[in-house]
């Protein structure tokens, strides 16, 4: 397997897109934590939930629905 210009960009580009992704979910349980007044579960719960939804759309459904067109 030879790593050309445009698989090196796309490995990054998915480093990147999941480092964002892996912060944004521990910043939301953050804030759910400290700002709702919830428990740590249900904090650590909820910013987990919005950020699977998040990547479930991003990864799967927007590919699907252009690969459909």
């Amino acid at each position: 397997m030879i790593l050309t210009i445009d698989k090196i960009k796309n490995i990054l580009r998915k480093i990147f897109f999941y480092f964002i992704l892996w912060t944004g979910m521990v910043l939301t349980s953050m804030f759910f934590d400290k700002f709702t007044k919830i428990s740590d579960e249900d904090g650590y719960l909820a910013g987990l939930i919005i950020w699977l939804f998040l990547i479930f759309i991003i990864e799967f459904l927007i590919p699907f629905i252009k690969s459909r067109n």
